[in-house]
């Protein structure tokens, strides 16, 4: 179990929202992340619970001094060494007190003053929805980009989060308590959010917001782009992949067609790179019919794909594959 301290220097024991901001070597950005919650013109009462996963850059010592200004607001929870983001996520989302909890990133920050009036509210008023997301403006190299989101209805249920992710994480307001338990798998995955998403799901509907109220920032990756790709597709196949045992047949089925829809671009991506020993298949040509290219991707799968680099089989299941490619990929 990891060990962690709490600094809370009298904090409302019971406020109505809980402000959760998860941080890791954030020295440049956690003050404007901070600055944006103590921005919030709210009638409800707040608590801003910072969790920082032990962070070796000045991180630790610009929370502190928030703590030491704003005590009655700011409580902070200090991780004895690093264990990773999802554990110091979970270890901040089972110390929260408030009815609901609004998440941020460390790196982001909220642009709307009005944020959690609008976010919580709407909760008050609707009891049959469990949270609610906005839009949000990206932010990369201090250029402002247009969010590749996928676009969704107003109202949405777990049914469509099932078939794609469709929310940034420092948009999300939830109500707290929904998930007594965190599965163990969630420590296994890449990124948690997506799996949290899921699970809040389970107790109620969705509910877009139009509004941008947040910059999510978008670090440069130093990776090549190949190297980039291929590590975050490997990641979403598995983090899919856990999400199966924890929801009821229906909703797993529907993952798994995800799942399956993944693996495949993750074969086109892979052909395109060059990632795939075997020169005799050309796929950028795209002059075969659709579901001919689908197959001959599967079977250099299924023999075993060798990624340049290291010879790492790819694991999956094709059960109705080819059905799912006639729906989804033919032209």
């Amino acid at each position: 179990m990891n060990a962690f301290k709490i600094i809370n220097g009298g904090v409302n024991s019971r406020p109505h929202i809980s402000i959760a901001i998860r941080t890791y070597n954030h020295q440049k950005f956690i003050g404007q992340a901070i600055e944006s919650v103590l921005m919030q013109n709210t009638s409800y009462s707040y608590e801003i619970a910072v969790a920082d996963d032990c962070s070796p850059d000045n991180t630790r010592n610009v929370i502190l001094e928030y703590q030491k200004k704003y005590p009655e607001k700011i409580k902070l929870i200090l991780q004895e060494k690093n264990v990773g983001h999802n554990k110091n996520q979970i270890t901040l989302l089972t110390n929260l007190s408030g009815k609901y909890v609004a998440l941020l990133d460390g790196d982001d920050y909220w642009t709307d003053p009005l944020k959690l009036q609008k976010q919580v509210d709407f909760l008050e008023n609707n009891g049959d929805f469990a949270s609610c997301f906005h839009n949000v403006s990206v932010l990369k190299e201090g250029q402002f980009q247009n969010d590749n989101m996928i676009e969704v209805k107003d109202v949405t249920t777990i049914y469509d989060l099932a078939r794609n992710n469709y929310i940034r994480i420092s948009s999300f307001t939830f109500r707290n308590n929904l998930v007594k338990d965190f599965p163990e798998e969630i420590e296994t995955v890449s990124g948690d959010d997506y799996f949290h998403f899921m699970l809040v799901s389970k107790y109620g509907k969705i509910r877009k917001m139009r509004e941008i109220m947040a910059v999510y920032r978008r670090h440069d990756d130093s990776m090549s782009s190949a190297m980039a790709g291929l590590s975050m597709f490997k990641n979403t196949i598995r983090n899919v992949e856990v999400l199966f045992p924890h929801f009821d047949d229906d909703i797993a089925q529907i993952l798994k067609e995800q799942h399956v829809e993944k693996i495949f671009h993750f074969a086109i991506f892979l052909v395109n790179y060059g990632l795939i020993e075997g020169k005799g298949f050309l796929f950028k040509s795209m002059n075969a019919n659709m579901d001919t290219v689908l197959i001959r991707i599967v079977a250099l799968i299924q023999d075993n794909i060798i990624l340049k680099g290291q010879q790492k089989s790819l694991k999956f299941t094709f059960k109705n594959i080819f059905n799912l490619s006639k729906r989804r990929f033919t032209n």
